[in-house]
């Protein structure tokens, strides 16, 4: 799928969606975003396998319908809020998709909690960087703290 736009990595990308891939993107943008979502089409469970003279996945009914149907890709990703969805950038980009990464709006309240617990607003750190050393601390002890903070833990 080619693009335009400054927020992808690149300028074509070329993955492969299942329709189930295609019902997350839109349960995600549906919770999480103000993109409306055009329907997507209905899986047909009776027309999986051919039964007596029906073709079954390969007859052309079913075939137009989720044709029209995934559509709705174009019709999404067009969309001028479009570019602000990172669950839209993964879905077009990546090769592979996680359906267990944690969405962004709870990345951003885990984000908000830890803050909160460690309980420092932005005066406080500039009043803390203001008041000199601290006795009995080195230096370099927070720093060394917040290295270690983000070391893997199976290092």
């Amino acid at each position: 799928m080619p693009t335009d736009r400054r927020t992808h990595q690149t300028e074509a990308s070329c993955v492969q969606r299942r329709c189930s891939d295609c019902e997350c993107l839109k349960n995600e943008l549906q919770r999480d975003s103000k993109i409306v979502v055009p329907p997507l089409p209905g899986k047909a469970l009776k027309r999986q396998l051919p039964i007596g003279g029906d073709e079954g996945i390969f007859e052309e009914s079913l075939i137009e319908e989720r044709r029209q149907g995934l559509q709705f890709i174009n019709k999404t990703a067009g969309h001028p809020l479009a570019p602000n969805e990172r669950c839209l950038h993964m879905f077009l980009q990546e090769e592979a998709t996680d359906r267990n990464c944690p969405r962004e709006a709870e990345v951003r309240q885990l984000i908000l909690e830890a803050l909160q617990q460690v309980n420092l607003d932005v005066r406080e750190c500039g009043q803390l960087a203001r008041s000199g050393p601290v006795s009995g601390f080195q230096e370099d002890t927070l720093q060394l703290a917040f290295i270690d903070l983000r070391k893997d833990p199976g290092e």
